[in-house]
């Protein structure tokens, strides 16, 4: 587990997507840290054990034992983690998905994209979005 001030957490049981994934936030921002946990069910038990937040989860939609849809409801009622941005990242682009992932409080939804250029654009997109703190005037 990180003890970083700036990281995400990936929701994911594909430890291909998470090899990816990661790979794409090293190479775009190494001082960003990326943890990893396989399954929705897991989500909630590592929250409680973290010594520091994730910035930014991206739950994926299909997964065997809790989905991301059902993680997403769980977190959104969790008096101290509902707050936290929750990305739904999955292969799905149906309207039917996004619907129901922003209607439970999804922070976006987002097609996992088919290349990996595309990836490291979307990584720096996401930093840029949810990782970087104002600055104070």
């Amino acid at each position: 587990m990180t003890t970083a001030t700036t990281f995400v957490l990936v929701v994911d049981d594909d430890a291909d997507d998470q090899y990816i994934i990661r790979r794409a936030f090293n190479q775009q921002m190494p001082n960003v840290s990326l943890e990893t946990v396989d399954d929705g069910d897991q989500l909630l038990p590592y929250l409680l054990a973290a010594p520091v937040l994730p910035k930014l989860i991206l739950l994926d939609l299909n997964m065997p034992n809790m989905n991301g849809l059902e993680t997403l409801r769980l977190l959104r009622q969790s008096k101290p983690f509902g707050h936290l941005p929750a990305i739904i990242f999955t292969t799905s682009a149906a309207p039917e998905d996004r619907r129901q992932a922003l209607a439970l409080g999804a922070s976006d939804f987002i097609t996992k994209p088919g290349d990996y250029n595309a990836l490291l654009l979307l990584t720096t997109r996401l930093h840029n979005q949810w990782l970087i703190e104002p600055t104070k005037n």
